[in-house]
């Protein structure tokens, strides 16, 4: 038999469950859990906002960062970009100068500078005297660079050539002291020195151009144009022929000097055809006028003809000679009477002319021309003084 060694405590009396109690203590949980939801959604969004706005700030700082280095390297190549601008024209310059320096310091250093000083000595010396030589031109030719970008155009002029003639004597001098050795060095070495001043005034006026371009471009003669090569090849003398108008009518565009051009061709082709064909006309109206003075020759070589013809009782008929020769024989017959007693008598003879004929032709009689009187044998219609043989071929 097991004895029960503790007392069992009895439990207390459940109290009665109130229903709406439950329903409002289940509500008011509810409640509850709403609100620590919310509370904890509203805490991830302004987490997420949080770190959105850090991201923000961190790609601003990035992307700024980037610019600023991307602003560097910029500026960087912009400087050697305009360092190898200021380089790229006086490069040629500053590789002539240095071979010539080198062509007046090899000889300095071998005949010049005394064999008894140390190398460095002569070396220095040797480089001093090269210095020396070639720097005078190019000093000079500084002056006249900055001369004319002052736009003093007599100076710089003036200057520039005085800088050909030192760079003439110091080539000169560089030619004497190679050509016994090497003449080809000695030539060359003298070209290098006499061109130095000629490519520093290439940049000089690349330099006023540009300039002028920035400031003032109306005074850059910038005429001419250039035509393709194959239009060069297809028409090689319209092609210079339209270079030159263009730079005659400061013409810049291909298209508008070519066509300016040609419409000009045009213009002197017709111009030459209008004077061929007015040359012509002058031509047949000098012949007509040629042929009308041979006809009217003829004439008076028929009147003098006539005129010199012994008086003979010859009948010539009036109507079978020219107008002038009847005009003439009446002139002669009759002397001087007015043109209307002319005008009758060679309307008697069967010749119709006017006043104004017989005074055109009275005005083509000579002075000494004799004077022919009719006989009274003469009929009205022939005039005496006539060879027979004229009054043969007359009447035939």
């Amino acid at each position: 038999m097991t004895m029960r060694l503790f007392r069992r405590t009895p439990h207390p009396p459940t109290p009665p469950v109130d229903p709406e109690a439950a329903e409002r203590a289940a509500a008011a949980a509810e409640r509850a859990a709403a609100a620590d939801l919310a509370a904890e959604r509203h805490r991830a969004k302004l987490a997420a906002a949080r770190a959105k706005a850090e991201r923000e700030r961190q790609a601003e700082a990035d992307r700024a960062d980037r610019e600023r280095r991307q602003e560097d390297r910029d500026r960087r190549r912009a400087k050697r970009s305009a360092m190898a601008d200021r380089l790229r024209p006086v490069a040629p310059l500053l590789v002539v100068n240095a071979a010539t320096v080198y062509a007046q310091g090899a000889y300095a250093y071998t005949s010049v500078a005394p064999t008894l000083w140390p190398t460095f000595g002569r070396l220095a010396l040797a480089i001093t005297f090269a210095a020396a030589l070639e720097s005078v031109a190019l000093y000079v030719q500084w002056h006249a660079h900055d001369a004319l970008l002052r736009k003093a155009y007599g100076t710089a002029a003036r200057l520039r050539r005085g800088a050909y003639l030192i760079a003439a004597a110091i080539g000169a001098i560089n030619l004497s002291h190679w050509w016994a050795d090497a003449p080809a060095a000695g030539v060359g070495f003298g070209l290098l020195s006499l061109l130095s001043p000629f490519l520093w005034g290439l940049h000089t006026r690349r330099v006023h151009n540009v300039r002028l371009l920035a400031t003032d471009r109306a005074r850059v003669d910038d005429c001419g144009v250039e035509f393709s090569a194959r239009r060069r090849r297809a028409f090689p003398w319209r092609t210079w022929q339209a270079g030159r108008w263009a730079i005659d009518h400061g013409v810049t565009e291909p298209a508008a000097a070519w066509a300016g051009y040609n419409a000009e061709r045009v213009e002197r082709a017709e111009a030459k055809r209008a004077e061929r064909a007015e040359a012509k006309r002058a031509e047949r109206q000098v012949v007509e006028v040629d042929r009308a003075e041979l006809a009217e020759l003829s004439e008076l070589a028929e009147l003098a003809e006539l005129a010199d013809a012994p008086v003979s009782g010859a009948p010539v008929d009036l109507a079978s000679v020219s107008k002038t020769a009847a005009i003439y024989y009446a002139h002669a017959a009759l002397g001087e009477v007015p043109a209307s007693r002319v005008v009758s008598y060679l309307s008697a003879a069967g010749v119709k002319v006017s006043e104004s004929l017989v005074y055109k032709a009275r005005r083509q009689v000579p002075a000494e021309s004799p004077r022919v009187t009719p006989t009274e044998a003469t009929p009205a219609a022939s005039v005496n003084g006539t060879r027979p043989e004229l009054a043969t071929s007359a009447a035939n």
